[in-house]
């Protein structure tokens, strides 16, 4: 017989054990998900410290899991609590048979206690599981910018041709190249070691510009960039006068079998801050042997990515294809809230990064 119940600690290593597996058969890109640090760091050392855990057992047996850390969230300056449905699976042996479908339904109907607005990130296999049966709504699809810093052997090797990858490459370098805004005189990009109250003023005030945004205090960054597991992230701030005007989170990761540069958040006070410290981030990886800089998310300055040499991958040749969705847990709120400028979505805000 097949039960549904939440999680409780006795549950712990049979979970961790069950995500190992099925990250193994899925050959899951992430594989730090049943890490029992890693676990923890997740969804229980979190800034609020509550993670609400679902399971689908058959005679005690764990077959299936679905996860819902919460976090602060600003809705028209208002705080309330936001959840993001993250780690969800099923056993092979079970799939196919309505047992997802039923344990979804069992932990979306038991969050809307807890929670008053829920997001979550599924890829183009999950979305319709999100939108048939638990009422999400798509807010957009995350768009996805490249900056080509060094691409002309990727062209040629995906062209198949190292005349022609050349030169398409080289073009795009230097379309890319001739749309940078320079730094003035008294301007300078450093590396950060941690994240200090000038860093989390900057953060606040970038927020209040959206109208539904996560609380990215520095409890929360801290927390967030400072995983045990993965000390990967780089801290770039841009110095104008001496004076913090813009920030960003970043980490080299090898995306399409090319070292990238990733922006994992980003804040900033006006938008020429921003362009500064986008056209130059790359200046202190200048040994990396960057392909790319990668950038994705929704914010309130339309197109500033494209201003500064990025462009943007057509939705059918996106390697990481990612819509955000969301629905609230009271019936009686408004969609109008529903819209991507409204929202300040980063990297960041997905799990597996």
């Amino acid at each position: 017989m097949i039960t549904f119940e939440k999680f409780v600690k006795s549950d712990k290593k049979s979970l961790l054990d069950v995500m190992k597996s099925i990250s193994d058969e899925v050959n899951a890109q992430d594989k730090t998900g049943s890490d029992q640090k890693n676990w923890d760091w997740r969804y229980e050392e979190l800034p609020t410290g509550k993670s609400h855990v679902y399971l689908a057992k058959e005679n005690d047996s764990i077959i299936g899991y679905y996860h819902i850390p919460t976090y602060e969230v600003f809705i028209k300056n208002k705080k309330m609590m936001i959840g993001n449905i993250q780690a969800v699976a099923v056993s092979k042996s079970h799939r196919n048979q309505n047992v997802f479908q039923k344990l979804a339904k069992f932990a979306n109907h038991d969050i809307d206690k807890h929670v008053d607005l829920i997001y979550t990130f599924p890829n183009h296999r999950s979305i319709h599981t999100f939108i048939k049966y638990n009422d999400f709504h798509v807010v957009t699809e995350l768009p996805l910018h490249l900056r080509p810093i060094s691409v002309r052997a990727f062209f040629e090797k995906k062209i198949n041709s190292k005349f022609f990858g050349s030169i398409f490459g080289g073009l795009l370098e230097i379309y890319s190249r001739f749309k940078l805004e320079k730094l003035d005189q008294f301007d300078l990009i450093e590396e950060v070691d941690g994240f200090d109250t000038e860093i989390e003023t900057l953060f606040l005030k970038y927020g209040l510009r959206h109208e539904i945004r996560l609380l990215r205090n520095k409890t929360y960054l801290e927390w967030r960039f400072n995983n045990p597991l993965n000390s990967k992230y780089k801290i770039l701030g841009l110095r104008s006068n001496s004076e913090l005007v813009a920030i960003a989170v970043v980490k080299i990761e090898y995306i399409l079998s090319e070292q990238c540069l990733v922006i994992m958040d980003l804040a900033y006070d006006q938008v020429n801050s921003a362009k500064k410290l986008l056209s130059n981030i790359d200046s202190l990886y200048a040994d990396d042997k960057i392909a790319f800089i990668v950038k994705s998310g929704t914010s309130v300055d339309k197109k500033i990515e494209e201003n500064v040499g990025f462009v943007k991958v057509p939705s059918r040749f996106n390697p990481r294809k990612l819509y955000l969705l969301a629905r609230w847990t009271n019936e009686k709120k408004s969609s109008n809230l529903l819209k991507a400028a409204l929202w300040q979505v980063t990297f960041s805000d997905w799990d597996v990064f």
